[in-house]
């Protein structure tokens, strides 16, 4: 960085850098004296299509790197001297020897030494490529309950029922008409099942296409009570290799990533298992021995197997918020047949009171008045009809 001579100001400026295929143009007021101002320089360039360099490149204190893996190729750095008196500005042609850089060392595992640094100048535009970095396969370990259920083939006339499962601290209530014949039935009764409260199963359990389940927080699963019945008699019977689970994990003598030998359900509790997984190059953890730990925001597209990758990863989040959309259309519908009947009631009580208070109230007096009038002669006249008897009395006499 710049050294200042006496009575004077100086400072580097940078036109631009190119990241892959991107140009981005360094303000003309920016002032480069250090590594934060170079940092603040490059984060505020912008393309001529509004991409910024915060938006391509990843900071950390004075290391830079492009977020995708493309080349970074730095543009003319000028060293900028400005009088402090009479304040005239003289650029000189070359900045050499002022901003330098050490590339990452894949083989080291650091960066180069400061005698290695390559100057970066007008006259030295350098490519600063970047560097694969490979990892070793099995070097992360992974923690997921996933299970793989079968169902024994039952005789035609008989059928299991379960009760209920439960993950972790949360307990399913199955339909108590499941009947369960095969695979298929015991999965679809699966998803059926509804705590208390009427959440759902699919909020506590991921379901595959191979009749497996997985809880989705690596939470055990405890199944309830199994029964098998005869259809004709519908009494119990024996249980034995009726259903089974096999639990995905790392086999312990071949360290090979498999499901395990079924044995049978019980009322024991399934933890979660530990298992090694292929941090590159992989497939999903469900379903499949090895796991991917791309995300969407990590996809990379410059190769054809990147591009592969990129669609699972791109069609696994999509599968996600399918879900997500599913289960607030539930609630939606939900809150529209609430809001619904609310309106009905407003509606009703309206209506009520609208005949109260549109009573005609002359009508009302007029026949009021009637009725009393009414009232008055029939009690006269009844008076009248017990005077009778005692005139015919009183002429006797």
């Amino acid at each position: 960085m710049p050294t200042p001579a006496a009575n004077s100001a100086e400072w580097l400026s940078l036109d631009k850098v190119t990241v892959g295929g991107t140009e981005l143009k360094i303000a003309s007021d920016a002032k480069i004296t250090d590594e934060p101002s170079l940092m603040s320089a490059l984060k505020n360039a912008t393309s001529a299509d509004g991409k910024t360099g915060a938006e391509l490149l990843e900071f950390d204190g004075d290391n830079v790197k492009s977020k995708f893996g493309e080349t970074i190729t730095f543009g003319t750095f000028k060293l900028v001297s400005e009088d402090n008196t009479t304040k005239a500005k003289t650029e000189a042609a070359t900045a050499a020897n002022q901003v330098t850089s050490r590339a990452y060392d894949k083989d080291t595992g650091d960066y180069a030494v400061a005698g290695s640094a390559v100057n970066l100048g007008a006259t030295n535009k350098v490519d600063i490529e970047a560097v694969a970095i490979s990892v070793d396969d099995n070097s992360a370990q992974v923690k997921a309950n996933d299970i793989k259920l079968a169902v024994a083939n039952l005789p035609a006339a008989n059928y299991l029922t379960l009760d209920k499962v439960k993950v972790g601290d949360t307990e399913l209530e199955l339909a108590a008409g499941a009947k369960i014949t095969d695979g298929k039935s015991l999965i679809a009764a699966l998803k059926d099942a509804t705590t208390a409260s009427g959440q759902k199963a699919s909020e506590f359990i991921e379901f595959g296409a191979d009749n497996n389940i997985r809880s989705l927080n690596g939470d055990s699963i405890t199944f309830g009570t199994l029964k098998e019945f005869v259809i004709a008699t519908d009494v119990a019977a024996t249980l034995a290799g009726k259903l089974t689970y096999q639990q995905f994990g790392t086999n312990a003598t071949t360290k090979v990533n498999e499901y395990a030998a079924a044995v049978d359900v019980t009322a024991a509790a399934i933890d979660a298992k530990s298992f090694s997984v292929d941090v590159v190059g992989g497939s999903q953890i469900f379903g499949d021995a090895k796991a991917s730990q791309a995300t969407v925001s990590e996809v990379d597209i410059s190769t054809a197997d990147g591009a592969q990758r990129a669609l699972a990863v791109i069609d696994s989040a999509l599968a996600g918020i399918d879900a997500q959309r599913a289960d607030l259309g539930a609630v939606q519908n939900r809150f529209d047949n609430t809001i619904n009947n609310l309106q009905n009631i407003s509606e009703n009580a309206s209506a009520a009171r609208s005949r109260i208070m549109d009573t005609d109230y002359a009508a009302e007096t007029a026949a009021l008045s009637k009725n009393q009038v009414l009232q008055q002669a029939g009690t006269a006249i009844l008076a009248q009809a017990k005077q009778l008897p005692q005139a015919v009395l009183s002429l006797l006499q």
